[in-house]
């Protein structure tokens, strides 16, 4: 046996088309296209299950099971997977009837609510990757397996997810999703991986079904991050094509629909979902409701320390609650970006100084405003870049990458105080919000 232990991501309930003539890897069914590859075929559960068209049975998993050597396995599928990748056949009977059992050397895991090319995804990933390696290493069991059930009606047929999912203003629902053909590619496909039968013939498609929702639209089952358990807006696995090209779903991805801010807001709308400021009056009650869900995932081994205080630190930067103009009693005095001018390659030092209480600063960020993944924290330890450990000026040095283009780009700034609030340049705060800074830089 090559690996002890197999943490599969994102695969839904398809398999992988390699050693086959003429084989594609990358290649899978979706919605819109590709439905004739070979990658979802029977059986799909890593238990024997039966096929009532053809009269057969089979076992993911049987060829692994008869060599002796079955590796601890992890499937972890997001929403998305279950609308395009066809996930509930892997806990599922092929008719969409029943629920299937799960071999014991095997866990399955439903992201909820989040996109198949989330981050989020990793970020559970990272926790159930360390369980995996326990569980291999030292025999501790991992979490239980989570996901949607037939059996407590969190998984579901598309008909009932449409009369639940709320009428949020400007959605358009799916009226359809993934269902893979049964594919029969002629009699040396199985043992040979040659097809006779180009294009496959097709038979009927096997049942799928999806997550079930709440009143908000988020789903009920599998591992909830704190933006589904203390939500602020709707998180759908699911998103439609333009209807001017298809009414099918993107392959990938999935859709965030903003709750309503206020009451207001949520009458004038027309918008069934009750509102931010009604949900959570205070930054304080928000807070508490993600740190309730953050110290349970991390209890359950589905998040690492590191993680949790990521998220927190993320949950705390939003603004829905005006602070009082003199809550804060420390403010930003000067941030500083030298030098300002650079080519690819080259260093910038960011500095941020603080004026008032500068020992009740927690945290400071900066962001590259035209990139998603260039995010800074700057420290008051001497470390990275930081003059002098102590002396409240908050810095770390920033290397442009090579292959960014000439252009203007700009770091955002976010400072949080003790409190979780954000800290706003000393002048600026008017009804309890004001300018968290920015700077320009150049790159020649």
């Amino acid at each position: 046996m090559v690996f002890d232990g197999i943490m599969a991501n994102c695969p839904g309930a398809g398999k992988g088309l390699f050693n086959s003539r003429f084989a594609q890897a990358t290649r899978h069914g979706s919605h819109h296209e590709d439905n004739l590859y070979p990658i979802d075929f029977f059986p799909f559960t890593t238990v024997e299950q039966y096929n009532p068209i053809t009269g057969e049975r089979g076992d993911g998993l049987a060829r692994a099971r008869k060599s002796g050597f079955l590796p601890k396995m992890f499937f972890i599928n997001s929403s998305t997977d279950y609308w395009t990748r066809a996930s509930s056949l892997l806990h599922t009977d092929v008719e969409g009837k029943k629920d299937a059992g799960i071999d014991p050397n095997v866990r399955i895991y439903s992201i909820s609510g989040r996109a198949h090319t989330d981050d989020r995804i990793g970020i559970i990933g990272r926790a159930l990757l360390t369980a995996l390696d326990q569980w291999v290493s030292h025999g501790l069991m991992p979490p239980k397996s989570q996901i949607p059930k037939i059996s407590d009606n969190t998984l579901v047929t598309l008909e009932t997810f449409r009369k639940t999912f709320p009428g949020i203003p400007g959605v358009q629902m799916p009226g359809s999703f993934y269902h893979p053909f049964r594919l029969d590619m002629g009699p040396r496909w199985h043992t040979e991986g040659i097809a006779d039968h180009v294009p496959p013939k097709t038979g009927p498609r096997y049942v799928c079904l999806v997550p079930q929702v709440d009143e908000d639209g988020n789903e009920i089952a599998g591992i909830c991050l704190p933006e589904i358990a203390a939500p602020l807006a709707t998180f759908t696995g699911w998103s439609m094509r333009s209807p001017s090209f298809s009414r099918t779903l993107r392959r990938n991805a999935g859709r965030v629909w903003p709750l309503p801010v206020t009451a207001e807001e949520r009458k004038k709308n027309g918008d069934p979902r009750k509102s931010i400021l009604e949900r959570y009056p205070t930054k304080a009650d928000y807070l508490f409701q993600v740190t309730k869900s953050l110290l349970q995932l991390k209890q359950r081994r589905f998040l690492l320390d590191q993680d949790v205080t990521r998220l927190l630190m993320e949950a705390a930067q939003q603004t829905y609650w005006p602070a009082a103009e003199d809550a804060s009693q420390v403010k930003i005095k000067e941030i500083k970006a030298q030098p300002a001018v650079v080519e690819a390659g080259d260093t910038i030092l960011l500095s941020v100084e603080f004026a008032g209480l500068k020992d009740h600063v927690l945290m400071v960020k900066a962001s590259v405003r035209e990139a998603n993944n260039m995010n800074y924290i700057l420290n008051n330890e001497g470390n990275n870049g930081d003059q002098k450990a102590g002396d409240n000026i908050w810095s770390c040095t920033v290397e442009i990458p090579a292959n960014v283009p000439a252009g203007q780009f700009h770091f955002d700034f976010q400072c949080l105080n003790i409190d979780l609030n954000r800290i706003y340049i000393k002048g600026t705060v008017k009804e309890g919000r004001g300018e968290p800074g920015s700077l320009t830089f150049t790159v020649k």
